[in-house]
């Protein structure tokens, strides 16, 4: 781990973040990276300011969740809790990546969706107080949702403007919150996890069948009714049956653990200027950020 004495705490606290983080993510989904290295950088304008918190290149979450996670260095002037659910929402990008779930606009909804959820579920998993972000999440993707008559088949394909891309982080969030949490919260997530470690995804309906899998009854019918089109039924098959098996809530293993049997290794770069032209130019291929 390098970094500039003076920013010590920020790095130990996010090496610290980032490995119960990474613990759990493993009992989760049942993957494991084979190596996470985070970049902190500069909030120029050409990396989306102060409110790109974070991102992964698409190209990267292609490659199998490969290459680092960048961090807005403005993520330690935020309120408790942002830097650490950014951590998580960045991880759970590379994991689907890992699992086959490809970056483009057709499935940034479910990427977005997912990470969204995870990092909140997650960050209170591991003993991070995040009710208040949890509460704007909440409340703010319900409004959106009553604002619009529930109306959300425009996230099948990601906007681009600004505005319409906020919403879209909304409307992914609800999504994925209400099938979620009623179907049994991180466990059912452990559950569509394990559907997609058999059934990598590249559209909308790859999605809802590995979701109604997890779930165990058709949600095709709650998608459409959200003006998702193109979108198939799912019905079980007689050797798949509508019994899924599930494990219990993951737990954490111990860090020393962790590194001998998995030999993960975790490298956190402080970076404070970043203008090297490759990233720029890969930046304009495919970008993940965090709302």
């Amino acid at each position: 781990m390098r970094y500039p004495v003076f920013y010590r705490n920020i790095a130990e606290n996010t090496l610290k973040t980032a490995i119960k983080s990474i613990q759990y993510l493993n009992n989760l989904t049942g993957v494991t990276p084979r190596n996470v290295t985070l970049v902190f950088y500069l909030p120029e304008k050409k990396m989306g300011g102060i409110y790109a918190l974070g991102f992964v290149l698409g190209e990267d979450v292609n490659a199998g969740g490969k290459g680092p996670i960048y961090l807005n260095l403005a993520l330690t002037r935020y309120a408790p809790g942002y830097m650490e659910t950014t951590i998580i929402h960045e991880l759970v990008h590379v994991y689907l990546g890992i699992v086959g779930v490809e970056a483009n606009d057709a499935t940034r909804w479910f990427h977005e969706g997912m990470a969204q959820y995870l990092s909140i579920k997650i960050a209170e998993a591991i003993g991070i107080n995040v009710s208040e972000y949890k509460n704007d999440m909440y409340n703010s993707s319900k409004a959106l949702y009553y604002y619009t008559g529930g109306k959300f088949g425009f996230i099948q394909k990601w906007p681009s403007d600004d505005v319409s891309e906020q919403e879209a982080y909304l409307a992914s969030f609800y999504i994925i919150a209400n099938i979620s949490d009623s179907h049994g919260g991180l466990s059912y997530a452990q559950r569509v996890f394990s559907e997609l470690r058999k059934h990598p995804v590249s559209t909308s309906s790859d999605i809802v069948i590995v979701l109604s899998q997890a779930a165990g009854r058709n949600l095709a019918p709650f998608f459409r009714s959200l003006g998702f089109s193109n979108i198939q039924d799912w019905s079980p098959t007689p050797s798949a049956g509508n019994t899924v098996t599930t494990k219990d809530t993951p737990t954490l293993s111990s860090y020393m653990s962790l590194i001998v049997a998995l030999g993960l290794s975790l490298l956190i770069f402080l970076v404070v200027y970043y203008g090297n032209f490759e990233i720029n130019q890969k930046l304009k291929m495919g970008i993940f950020e965090m709302l």
